[in-house]
């Protein structure tokens, strides 16, 4: 459904932990040409997957990054969960951590200390410079 929206080229969705829900929908996006990384874009994506998708299945957080990929091009979703798992803490984080890092590192992502925004509810702010939250837009909640 996101790669119907212009501004996705390639997507996948992995589960993200969250100390509220246990675990919500994020969605890896890699942009089309001609589109920047930024609040907008997160924003227009977010409430064009809004708009057609039931509340449970909505997503939650949002990345743009390169996706890691097999050497016959299908995207590597084991690497994202355990990326996400290594950067909020889940289950008390794996040491598989290290394959998901370097998948992504070139995106931008690896950056994680830094911090994209204000602190969300419960666990630190680990976020990606690319990354953002439902919550960073009050507008949706309308």
């Amino acid at each position: 459904m996101l790669i119907e929206h212009e501004a996705v080229a390639e997507a996948a969705v992995v589960p993200s932990p969250d100390p509220l829900r246990l675990a919500v929908p994020k969605a890896y996006v890699v942009l089309a040409a001609g589109f920047d990384p930024s609040a907008d874009t997160a924003l227009a994506i977010l409430a064009y997957a809004r708009g057609r998708l039931a509340p449970y299945q909505r997503i939650r957080r949002l990345e743009f990054a390169e996706l890691p990929k097999t050497i016959s091009g299908k995207i590597r979703r084991v690497e994202l969960r355990a990326q996400e798992d290594h950067r909020h803490g889940a289950r008390g984080g794996s040491g598989a951590s290290g394959s998901g890092a370097s998948g992504s590192g070139a995106s931008g992502s690896g950056a994680s200390g830094s911090g994209a925004s204000g602190g969300q509810a419960g666990a630190p702010d680990r976020r990606g410079v690319t990354e953002f939250w439902e919550d960073d837009f009050p507008s949706l909640k309308t």
